[in-house]
């Protein structure tokens, strides 16, 4: 990590940081809590998907499964929902064997119909098991995460958007490391060329597997908190709307980058939130922004901005050297 790297993140730590000091109302920490949530989504969701190019369509099954785990173990069995946190990452873990071992020796298609094909499973033993997961109607009073006298839920937001940003630091830096790492550049590899990748020794089967678990371990974690911060969990977690938005969160951002899926997370959370007084167009137009940008900026946010800024530095290097 070079030092404007390191210049840069202290930056924006400082900035996140002092987030809750600016905006105070209720309502705009929710949205950037769940924006926070979203993040942590789309950016492991692209660690499998864009760097190591599985088309894996059961993400948000991990998200509910980490969800309903913890939420069902603390209402239901009174452990504690600090230890319901780490729960709902291993069983992510373990639903990311289950549907990896048999599913990632297919290629292409054939992955993405597999993978969503489960989710709806998922959604249909949850409806099923109505007794533990609460059916169409939802797992509600789930006990929220509380230290002493400080609960992370209901209208203590501030507490709640300290703790998210640690786990979203966390999972962050956890994504980074994997990427720079020996693993990480065996995903691109896979990713872009297979054929040689396999030639030199790479084992698809393995590495792809292994990006499919890392990248649900933190989806669980976040999906467990998710849960104990709105005290509710329903089947929509298992929707096409959480799914669509999710998705085009990291291709709007931009595939295969660390930022990219975070920047599109924050951009999608917040044109969703403007657009819920239009609840019946909502999903067409983030379907329409999502052609967009496929057609005019294949590359995303993060690439846009990457260009816009090679493009300033050249200005300012030919002003510079009138």
């Amino acid at each position: 990590m070079n030092r404007a790297t390191i210049i840069s993140l202290s930056l924006i730590a400082a900035i996140a940081l002092l987030v809750p000091a600016v905006i105070t109302d209720s309502y705009s920490m929710h949205v950037l809590i769940i924006c926070l949530v979203f993040a942590v989504v789309a950016s492991n969701w692209d660690l499998s998907m864009g760097h190591a190019g599985v088309f894996n369509f059961a993400h948000l099954a991990f998200f509910g499964v980490g969800a309903y785990t913890s939420g069902i173990l603390a209402k239901l069995f009174g452990l504690s929902p600090w230890l319901g946190l780490f729960l709902g990452g291993f069983a992510a873990v373990l639903t990311s064997l289950l549907i990896g071992l048999p599913t990632l020796r297919l290629r292409g298609m054939y992955v993405a119909i597999f993978t969503f094909a489960f989710t709806q499973v998922l959604l249909s033993l949850v409806l099923i098991w109505s007794d533990l997961t609460g059916g169409s109607f939802g797992l509600s009073d789930i006990p929220p995460l509380q230290i002493g006298s400080v609960v992370f839920a209901g209208a203590n937001k501030v507490a709640v958007y300290y703790l998210l940003l640690a786990i979203f630091l966390i999972s962050t830096c956890a994504i980074y490391v994997v990427v720079r790492s020996s693993v990480g550049l065996a995903f691109v590899t896979l990713r872009d060329s297979q054929d040689y990748a396999v030639s030199r020794g790479i084992s698809a089967y393995r590495y792809r597997l292994i990006a499919f678990v890392v990248s649900s371990f933190f989806t669980g974690v976040i999906g467990a908190f998710y849960a104990h911060y709105l005290e509710v969990v329903t089947v929509e977690i298992f929707g096409w709307n959480i799914l669509s938005l999710a998705l085009a969160m990291v291709i709007v951002g931009g595939l295969g980058t660390t930022r990219g899926p975070i920047i599109g997370a924050f951009f999608m959370t917040l044109v969703s939130e403007y657009l819920r007084s239009f609840f019946a167009y909502r999903l067409l137009l983030v379907g329409i922004i999502l052609f967009l940008v496929l057609v005019f900026a294949p590359g995303g946010i993060d690439s846009l901005a990457r260009s816009g800024i090679r493009r300033s530095r050249k200005l300012l290097g030919f002003f510079a050297k009138r």
